[in-house]
């Protein structure tokens, strides 16, 4: 479990930095209670005393976890929102907030089984070797295979290994509705393939695999000389 005591912003870094330093055997990282104590997850409509809402909790605890290589999330009910976590008879008060959790959840379960203990953190890949909080890269290099979260919409370039030249299949998912928008194809310039977001001042998700045959090919012919 993890217990985010520095702001639900810093849930993304804690999170990386539980699961990269755990080695053998890999730990099954969640996120449990995030702060502060008084608050944790608002009711639906409720802006807390610390000035964040039900969007700060689904982008930077829920979705800021997942990218990291987080299991998932456990939201407490603090004792300022008026339904806690001692009084608290009706989980509906937070509907909004786990219909959104839910959207997440299926989303993931759409990533094929074969590939999930492969996936990592790979924020270096859209140039945020810092980890901060404007994008996030859940990917295996050696499937071609990435999920790109950006908090407010807009671009970004994903670079891809030495072997990721080629064509690769994008879709866009809304973490607000569960839509998932149309695949397009997507060819790498080089070693980088350009990204961007259906609309800019929202979050948006990105599923991104390398096409089917999709890589660089190359032909050899052969010649015979007649005889002559």
């Amino acid at each position: 479990m993890v217990w985010n005591s520095g702001g639900n912003h810093r849930v993304h870094q804690v999170t990386r930095d539980f699961v990269t330093r755990s080695t053998n055997p890999k730990w099954a990282v969640a996120n449990d209670e995030i702060g502060p104590a008084s608050w944790g997850a608002p009711v639906d409509g409720q802006t807390t005393g610390s000035g964040y809402t039900q969007e700060e909790v689904r982008k930077y605890v829920l979705w800021g976890h997942l990218l990291a290589g987080g299991f998932g999330v456990e939201y407490y009910y603090g004792y300022s929102t008026g339904c806690s976590d001692l009084t608290c008879e009706d989980h509906r008060s937070r509907a909004n907030l786990y219909e959104k959790t839910k959207y997440a959840i299926q989303f993931f379960d759409q990533i094929p089984n074969a590939i999930v203990p492969r996936l990592e953190n790979l924020n270096a890949s859209v140039n945020n070797p810092n980890h901060n909080q404007n994008r996030y890269c859940l990917g295996s290099d050696a499937d071609l295979f990435y999920l790109v979260y950006l908090h407010n919409g807009g671009s970004t370039t994903l670079n891809l290994p030495a072997n990721g030249v080629g064509t690769y299949t994008v879709q866009w998912f809304n973490p607000r509705t569960g839509q998932t928008n149309a695949p397009i194809a997507l060819t790498s310039n080089g070693l980088a393939l350009a990204l961007t977001a259906p609309t800019a001042n929202n979050d948006w998700t990105a599923r991104i695999e390398q096409a089917a045959g999709g890589g660089c090919t190359q032909t050899i012919v052969f010649y015979r000389d007649n005889d002559n």
